[in-house]
């Protein structure tokens, strides 16, 4: 009982020294600004890589990101390929507003971290070094703290067209990527503006 007890006020403290208080937002808006990293793999079907990104967004629904990807073998089907673009997180605002959040932290930051990419890609060699490509994607992250800022594990899937591939009409490239990363949730100024709810 006294470690059963002892375990509680463990939880009870930890949630209230990281704001993970049951508000719907779970620390979203303790600032206007999230910056995260990622380091992970990413695989085209036949060829494992690694990868590493970053993205900043504004109150957690739009912003920009950018891409590193590598493969690990020499035969591979694809090359060091960068991209950049711009990411929507179209679902926490509204269902924020609309009190749609419920009360479980990681199933409701899980939900709104559906995101979706549009960017170009570019590389110095390869069909992607002929001029810039298109690439378009859809993701979603894992929180392994039940708030948001911490450690956060991404899953994605992204379609990549070379400028040959969009002028001829042919597939796109399909690569998936798995990342563990961390976001940080800051307070940038941009405008007046701060969450004044009451926990």
């Amino acid at each position: 009982m006294n470690r059963l007890h002892a375990l509680c006020c463990f939880s009870v403290c930890f949630s209230a020294s990281t704001g993970c208080f049951a508000d719907g937002a779970w620390g979203r808006l303790k600032g206007d600004l999230a910056i995260q990293g990622d380091l992970g793999m990413v695989y085209d079907g036949s060829h494992p890589g690694v990868m590493g990104a970053v993205a900043i967004r504004y109150l957690q629904s739009a912003g920009a990101y950018a891409t590193w990807m590598m493969p690990v073998s020499k035969d591979a089907d694809f090359e060091r390929i960068g991209s950049v673009g711009v990411e929507l997180r179209p679902l926490f605002l509204p269902r924020l507003l609309k009190d749609w959040q419920g009360t479980s932290p990681r199933l409701n930051l899980w939900i709104d971290s559906f995101s979706i990419r549009m960017g170009t890609a570019f590389a110095h060699q390869g069909p992607y070094a002929q001029g810039p490509g298109f690439e378009t994607g859809v993701g979603m992250g894992i929180p392994i703290l039940p708030q948001a800022q911490g450690p956060w594990i991404g899953l994605s899937g992204l379609w990549r067209w070379s400028q040959d591939a969009m002028h001829t009409r042919q597939n796109s490239d399909f690569v998936c990527t798995m990342t563990l990363g961390w976001q940080t949730i800051l307070y940038s100024g941009l405008v007046d503006w701060k969450d004044t709810r009451t926990p």
